[in-house]
């Protein structure tokens, strides 16, 4: 795993130009676990960068969108997010330069702190769900083409491209489509009206991380306006939050009336993209959660 001259020339420049050169740009060190993305540790001087490196060609403007959501995210002074430093292009590589964060302590009150931020982000509303352009969840393109409903963006944005993906891969058969297509109509039954709130959307345990001082951090966002219930399902999909996690979201932001038992509901959307993407292994939880609702 390297990168290439003309990459590092792009991002010298860049830094060069935005006064965050304090020293020959190096490569540091090659940080592993992403599925997508080629990462790296720089340095310059004393100061350390995060760079994330892919293809524009295989992933367009992700990390333009990716950016974009930090920007938005940061914006509402909720919870920390990586700082932007750059993004840009060099030849078919695309990058994202982002400020380096030191791993602290993943205490209790880190994850108390985490709650709270979560709620408070949470508390950021919109007109409508959804967005005002796609971006990614994982590798797969996002729609967020705004709805006046939930179950409307819900089900039109969120469930059909993936339930689709999934039958063009012939990863599903015609019975748990028609399960899909009988839960599209019946979904209005029994849910509760909700408020659009801004959503990291991809909340599982490689999503944030804990900094020096016990301080959360987001990374990694799939956002939109959408039900704040579904960051919390997500987070209960793979494990990794502390109980202390979720008392202190529902102290900063008390959840609706059992919305513990909408949760499998939630996750067939990261369900859907995991078995789009790794494969039939996650088929049983999907057609385990359809049952709990049909």
């Amino acid at each position: 795993m390297f990168i290439s001259e003309q990459l590092l020339y792009t991002i010298n420049q860049t830094l060069k130009q935005s006064q965050r050169l304090s020293g020959p740009l190096s490569v540091a060190g090659v940080i592993h676990g992403g599925s997508i993305n080629r990462c790296f540790r720089l340095k310059s001087g004393k100061e350390s960068f995060f760079l994330k490196v892919n293809s524009q060609r295989d992933y367009p403007e992700m990390f333009m969108k990716e950016a974009m959501a930090l920007k938005l995210l940061d914006s509402t002074h909720s919870i920390l997010v990586p700082q932007v430093i750059s993004y840009g292009a060099a030849g078919d590589e695309q990058f994202l330069l982002l400020q380096w964060i030191n791993t602290g302590a993943n205490t209790s009150r880190a994850q108390e702190r985490l709650g709270e931020g979560l709620a408070a982000l949470h508390h950021h509303s919109a007109s409508g769900f959804g967005l005002d352009y796609t971006n990614y969840m994982g590798s797969l393109i996002q729609s967020n083409r705004p709805h006046a409903e939930w179950v409307d963006f819900f089900v039109e944005e969120r469930l059909k491209p993936q339930v689709k993906i999934a039958a063009d891969k012939w990863l599903i058969d015609q019975d748990t489509i028609n399960k899909f297509n009988l839960l599209f109509c019946r979904m209005k039954e029994f849910l509760p009206e909700v408020k659009p709130a801004l959503v990291h959307g991809d909340l599982w345990s490689g999503n944030y991380m804990i900094g020096e001082g016990e301080t959360p951090v987001l990374i990694d966002p799939a956002i939109a306006y959408a039900n704040r219930e579904c960051d919390i399902a997500m987070s209960k999909l793979f494990g990794g939050f502390d109980e202390i996690f979720y008392e202190s979201y529902n102290h900063h932001f008390p959840l609706e009336k059992n919305w513990n038992e909408r949760t499998d509901l939630w996750n067939l959307y990261p369900l859907l993209i995991h078995l789009n993407l790794f494969g039939r292994s996650y088929l049983a939880a999907i057609k385990a959660a359809l049952k709990r609702y049909l």
